[in-house]
């Protein structure tokens, strides 16, 4: 129930941000590139989980995938930061700042 709420949460941004920023003449390729890419991490997600479930408990099994989760989130945050810095201190010394 709650991947349902985050699937139907991260899927709708990630549709409308892919079809605001996309091209029309490229949006048919994007969003076929989109779907092939989410069903196959779906897949992989699947063997996963199911694989850490027949290895270990499902508590343990479920704080491993947290951690994980927790890990590349703050990650990707961080990652984030430090690009919107750079753009920052581009932006104030006059620098061009590519996309």
């Amino acid at each position: 129930m709650i991947q349902g709420f985050g699937n139907t949460i991260s899927g709708t941004t990630l549709t409308t941000v892919l079809q605001l920023r996309t091209p029309n003449e490229m949006l048919g390729k994007v969003m076929a590139l989109r779907s092939s890419v989410g069903n196959v991490s779906d897949a992989f997600a699947y063997l996963l989980i199911g694989g850490l479930l027949s290895a270990f408990s499902l508590p343990l099994a479920f704080t491993a995938v947290t951690v994980y989760v927790f890990g590349t989130t703050a990650m990707f945050y961080g990652l984030r930061l430090r690009h919107a810095r750079q753009q920052t201190r581009m932006e104030t010394t006059g620098q061009s700042v590519g996309k």
